[in-house]
């Protein structure tokens, strides 16, 4: 090998060893995103190896220095994959993974360590960076928490699909110099081509990098989801619905897109504590929260408002179809009691539903809460409709005092 080739080799060994470094305290250290680092981690150690293994080619054949590196490097690059799916709670497609990683193993097997070989070699490993580098950027475009957001979705595939036109780019220069007969190739043209290397050591920095911005970026999402979340059931909290609600009433504004609100209580919850104790109290609403988000779309919202009471919108939706989704929820409850231990209980719940075809202000949420008190004066454990906004104003607080 060349000077040049052996200084860029080395120096994205360098880079791997920073990584790992970096990954280490980052993984074990601090405990940040700790599977994703751990499994970033071990990827730049296996890359930093599998380079290390590559240094030592010539021209002789060698399953260490040209099958064993190939196979680690692509274990290094299947490690990268899985750790960027961890980080965003991707599904990690093990065997799927693995049945192509074996795939890609029984190829180098059968091109065998031969040097006039190489082509081939690069081509099999060129094949399965293409097929990891596409498959997460895949991923990662369809990921739930980059939904709506185009220019972040496009800029966190970036590098990856970057990688997957280098492998691309590293068949075409060496087909471009007329290599690829089998049992035909120059070794000494790999040995001393430095142009896919420069490509190579460059995508290990870029991407390296990209994994620390998404781990910050990661990092930055779960504060901003836990300034969000009610801590017990994991559902949106108060503050949530307040955002999401004044962005419904801008919405019905602008583009006149209606939305129904339902005002949830869970029926003699008292009781429940009192008998039970907080702790079967709080899996009770855990199971309730489960069962109630579990018939709604991903469009609508769902918060705790607070003790026992839950509260949603239903984006798109007039009083008819939010009766559809409250007897659903009714049905689902009912046929599913909560069971703890030796306990097993059926929860119900009252639900008022107002929606913005009767009111355009914040008197939508008076006319649910109407609604839902008198669900509970109707004997509970279903549903009421709100009537007209001059009945809901009618001191909705009173109401809760009388039951």
């Amino acid at each position: 090998m060349s000077d040049t080739i052996l200084t860029l080799y080395r120096v994205t060994i360098l880079i791997c060893m920073a990584a790992l470094l970096y990954w280490f305290i980052i993984g074990f250290v601090l405990n940040i995103a700790a599977k994703a680092s751990r499994s970033l981690l071990v990827a730049n150690l296996l890359l930093g190896t599998g380079l290390y293994l590559t240094l030592h080619r010539t021209e002789m054949a060698s399953w260490l220095y040209w099958t064993l590196a190939d196979l680690v490097v692509s274990a290094a690059l299947s490690a990268m994959l899985l750790g960027i799916k961890q980080l965003f709670s991707l599904a990690p497609r093990y065997r799927q993974t693995m049945a192509v990683l074996a795939l890609f193993a029984a190829a180098l097997v059968a091109i065998g360590p031969d040097p006039v070989n190489f082509f081939w070699m690069v081509l099999a490993f060129d094949i399965f960076a293409v097929y990891l580098a596409t498959s997460l950027s895949y991923d990662l475009f369809r990921a739930n928490v980059f939904v709506g957001n185009l220019k972040t979705r496009l800029v966190v595939i970036a590098p990856f699909v970057l990688f997957a036109a280098l492998a691309v780019s590293e068949i075409s220069y060496y087909v471009l110099q007329g290599v690829g007969a089998p049992g035909t190739g120059d070794p000494k043209r790999y040995l001393v081509s430095d142009g896919p290397l420069w490509g190579y050591m460059i995508a290990c920095l870029i991407i390296n990098i990209h994994s620390v911005a998404l781990t910050l970026t990661r990092l930055v999402l779960q504060i901003q989801e836990h300034a969000e979340r009610d801590t017990l059931t994991g559902l949106f909290n108060r503050r949530m619905f307040d955002k999401r609600y004044d962005e419904e009433l801008a919405r019905l504004e602008r583009h006149k897109i209606g939305f129904a609100v339902m005002m949830i209580d869970v029926d003699d919850f008292k009781s429940v504590n009192d008998g039970y104790g907080h702790k079967v109290g709080d899996l009770a609403l855990q199971h309730v929260a489960h069962h109630l988000s579990g018939q709604l779309r991903q469009v609508d919202l769902i918060a705790r408002f607070g003790g026992e009471e839950f509260i949603v919108i239903l984006q798109g939706s007039d009083l008819k179809s939010a009766s559809v989704v409250a007897e659903r929820m009714l049905g689902d409850l009912n046929l599913t009691p909560f069971v703890y231990q030796d306990l097993s209980r059926t929860l119900t719940v009252s639900i008022g539903i107002a929606s913005s075809e009767q009111c355009q202000d914040r008197t939508i949420l008076q006319l649910a809460d109407r609604a839902l008190y008198e669900a509970k004066g109707a004997g509970k454990n279903c549903y009421r409709l709100a009537t007209t906004p001059s009945h809901a104003v009618l001191d909705a607080g009173s109401m809760r005092q009388a039951l």
